[in-house]
């Protein structure tokens, strides 16, 4: 397995009386960029436009296959209660793009 970790720098403020609630949702493929499936959530940081998640999202890695990744950065204002959360923004690459950091 892959553990994904994530940060966000000068997201939209789709907030009037606040920032943001920021989370990131992270769909993953195996076949192709069209059959993407819900793999994981980082927690909902408030009243923030530039995020640092604590919380990663593992993956399987297998190797001899590719792994098509979808991240979609969400305004969650209801706690993931709603669908309806504005979409801050998004990102697709495979799981080869990512640079491997070391600790």
């Amino acid at each position: 397995k892959v553990t994904l970790n994530f940060s966000c720098r000068d997201l939209l403020d789709r907030d009037v009386m606040s920032k943001s609630a920021p989370q990131i949702r992270l769909y993953t493929s195996m076949q192709d960029r069209s059959n993407y499936s819900l793999q994981g959530k980082t927690e909902k940081i408030n009243n923030t436009l530039n995020p640092v998640f604590g919380k990663g999202i593992d993956i399987p890695y297998i190797f001899e296959k590719q792994t098509f990744c979808k991240v979609v950065v969400v305004d969650d204002d209801k706690d993931g209660i709603s669908s309806d959360a504005d979409n801050l923004g998004e990102a697709e690459f495979t799981l080869g793009q990512v640079p491997r950091t070391l600790r």
